[in-house]
């Protein structure tokens, strides 16, 4: 989960009004909490789950250990308790507990229920009975003594305010007494006095007393029977008292507990329905969960095989680039390239990497035959992509099951290759899981095979540039010796030079693009996914535009800077040089980066020039691309390009340093010679730093030297 799992269960809660705690009944940490628990508490949700269930109990901890135990086992459900809240308050609450099981852990759901009201009633009826009490020993009660013999009874003056009469009209006889009982009670009250007089002897009877204005009262009686020497009851005695505020305290009580069992029922069939939601919700967002895993690992294997694209200049290497990040970065099962045999239409497997076992023995073809009618035959014949998310249960790929079961492959997906719009070969990748792919990832791999298609044809444009720089190289040689005093032919040759070097500049230009589409194009898919799931707010919407606008800004940017690159110098003008040096670095900067090489600029003094602005970002340029291509090609540890800007009298001084080593000193007199270099025909036209010196010392009137130091080599130029 991208928080802590259990927070899944907050959006859950948060529509409850019961108290709800998530618990671990090992340890007693509170493991979650839903709102109305925290409001109860006193404590903000963070706080609350850092607490143990022991730090709110004023029980001790022994014996809320062993009521957890005996909850975790079914064993009990509802407990009471003495919990304490943050101001210090103590409530009495009732626990209702279950285990539960989450992400495979046995945990405690508990429900509680705040019963202080309940006690406080309970508390009332104590008191009540404790006022009765009290009257009793003030004589606010009635006493009453029957002779049993004569059947006379005897009450004192307090009878009259329990049973609403007066001394005029009751007098104590038993047809008296009996006729102020309600109807349904006076069958009672008999079988009490009978059961006193013939067996128990004492007397203890409740009854509703009927006032003549029709008022009930309940009245609560007691009496001793006295008998003679041979065992003769002769006499009770007795009191008798009102009991009206009790038996409508135990009714409230009872009412009340009625709602109390009521209420649980109702949350415990609320909280069986939360757990189903709940559990639903968990399979849903871990198969989201899994989807956007997926997503991105293959966001960052369309990234990885860009920069591969851009500093890759050969068709194998690239392939074989391809096949490790699909299995390193993308966590594919088995990665390969095959290319079509335009004799048998047979597919050669060019690079591959994973469960390569699978490959051993395995026949396809390009044909409309057995072998050709899988997957990758079809993607190659259609010139299109072919997802297969049920490998082991697709008919089209029988002829692979059986090899297919054993190295783990379940789905797979086969995009055709091109190269100057014809099909040559097929990019495949294989998962470990059936319905692997889904749309969004099948535009990513559409994406991704006509990012390889087109590096196809920059190596076969960039292999023909070669060619024709080759021959440009012996023509620029022959009009350099004829006319060499001539500033027309020195312009040609500077554009020719920069003709040489577009090739590079184009694979600047994709770097510096690729990566914010790579960008714009997660957050539009970003987008869509957020929305499906559910969490498309306004303000991730506004955030995903401004992020999508900044890179559209940078992009045009980026078009502009390389634009004026190229535009050709017509006349002088005074520059600043920080700013040139500035735009210079930006045009190669991401090249630098993906090499791992360090650019520092040391500004000592800052001043302007003139001449020819784009004459001299170019000299500059020739100087800085065969520093990185030195450290690059020696593997210097921790590569560093420094460029200390000052001055020297009147003059303005850019000195170039890197820690490459530094230049042969049997070489060292040749670099500015045309057509020199170490690179080799494949690599270097020689013409570079031969430009660099032309520019500076003859357009610009400056001078340019080099020379090594203890770490590399040094170029100072001075205008």
């Amino acid at each position: 989960m991208k928080k802590n799992g259990l927070a899944l269960y907050d959006g859950i809660f948060h529509n409850h009004h019961t108290i709800m705690l998530l618990i671990d009944p090992e340890s007693g940490g509170i493991l979650d909490a839903n709102p109305p628990a925290c409001s109860f508490y006193g404590y903000t949700r963070e706080k609350l789950i850092s607490l143990k269930v022991f730090e709110l109990n004023t029980m001790p901890e022994t014996q809320v250990r062993k009521e957890m135990h005996h909850a975790a086992e079914g064993k009990k459900t509802r407990i009471a308790f003495r919990h304490r809240l943050a101001n210090g308050a103590v409530r009495d609450v009732e626990v209702q507990s279950g285990p539960i099981e989450v992400e495979g852990r046995e945990l405690l759901f508990s429900v509680i229920h705040d019963v202080s009201e309940r006690k406080q009633v309970e508390q009332a009826l104590v008191e009540s009975q404790e006022r009765l009490n009290l009257a009793l020993n003030s004589s606010g009660m009635a006493t009453f003594d029957w002779d049993i013999i004569a059947n006379n009874r005897i009450w004192d003056d307090c009878v009259h305010s329990l049973l609403g009469t007066t001394p005029e009209d009751f007098t104590g006889t038993a047809d008296e007494f009996f006729r102020v009982i309600h109807p349904e009670d006076r069958n009672a009250v008999q079988a009490a006095l009978s059961r006193a007089v013939e067996t128990t002897g004492v007397y203890e009877t409740e009854y509703r007393a009927v006032w003549p204005d029709g008022t009930i009262r309940h009245i609560a009686a007691r009496g001793k029977v006295h008998r003679d020497s041979v065992g003769r009851a002769e006499r009770m005695t007795g009191v008798c008292w009102d009991s009206t505020a009790r038996k409508l305290a135990e009714k409230a009580l009872e009412k009340l507990n009625e709602e109390l069992e009521n209420r649980v029922t109702e949350r415990t069939g609320e909280l069986t329905r939360t757990v189903a939601t709940l559990m639903e919700e968990i399979m849903e967002r871990k198969q989201a969960e899994e989807r956007l895993q997926r997503l991105n690992r293959l966001y960052a294997v369309l990234s990885e095989t860009n920069q591969a694209i851009v500093r890759t200049k050969e068709r194998d290497t690239l392939f074989s680039d391809f096949c490790r990040i699909a299995v390193e970065d993308g966590s594919f099962k088995l990665a390969w390239v095959g290319l079509v045999d335009k004799d048998g239409g047979e597919l050669k497997i060019v690079a591959a990497k994973g469960a390569t076992g699978y490959l051993d023995d395995i026949r396809i073809t390009a044909n409309e035959e057995p072998a050709g009618l899988g997957p990758t035959g079809i993607a190659v014949r259609e010139g299109s992509y072919y997802i297969c998310n049920d490998f082991l249960g697709s008919p089209i790929t029988r002829p692979w099951h059986e090899s297919g079961r054993v190295h783990g492959i379940r789905a797979s997906a086969s995009i055709a290759l091109k190269q100057e719009g014809r099909v040559i070969g097929a990019l495949n990748l294989y998962a470990d899981k059936k319905d692997f792919f889904d749309q969004h990832q099948v535009e990513l791999l559409r994406q991704m095979g006509a990012d390889v298609s087109f590096a196809l044809d920059n190596i076969i444009r960039e292999s023909r540039r070669r060619e024709a720089e080759q021959a440009l190289q012996v023509e620029t040689a022959e009009r350099m010796r004829a006319m060499e005093s001539l500033r027309e032919k020195e312009q040609m040759l500077l554009q020719q030079s920069r003709q040489a070097a577009m090739g590079e500049m184009i694979s600047n230009i994709a770097h510096q693009w690729r990566q914010p589409l790579n960008a714009l194009g997660l957050t539009v898919q970003q987008l869509s996914l957020f929305y499906d799931i559910g969490e498309l707010t306004r303000e991730f919407l506004e955030k995903s535009v401004l992020q999508s606008m900044e890179l559209i800004r940078h992009m045009s940017q980026t078009i502009d800077d390389f634009r004026n690159y190229f535009k050709p110098d017509k006349e002088k003008v005074s520059f600043n040089l920080s700013e040139s040096i500035a735009d210079s670095l930006s045009l190669v900067n991401s090249s630098f980066k993906n090499q791992h090489i360090d650019i520092e600029v040391i500004a000592k003094h800052d001043s302007c020039i003139y001449g020819y602005r784009n004459e001299f970002a170019q000299a500059l340029l020739n100087i800085l691309n065969n520093a990185r291509d030195v450290l690059t090609e020696r593997g210097t540890q921790d590569p560093r390009v420094t460029i200390t800007i000052g001055s020297k009298g009147e003059r303005a001084v850019v000195i170039i340093s890197d820690n490459a080593g530094g230049i042969p000193e049997e070489i060292m007199g040749k670099i500015f010679d045309p057509y020199f270099t170490t690179k080799g025909p494949q690599r270097g036209t020689g013409v570079g730093l031969f430009m660099s010196k032309t520019i500076i010392e003859k357009n610009m009137g400056g001078r340019i030297v080099a020379c090594n130091t203890a770490s590399g080599a040094e170029f100072r130029i001075e205008v």
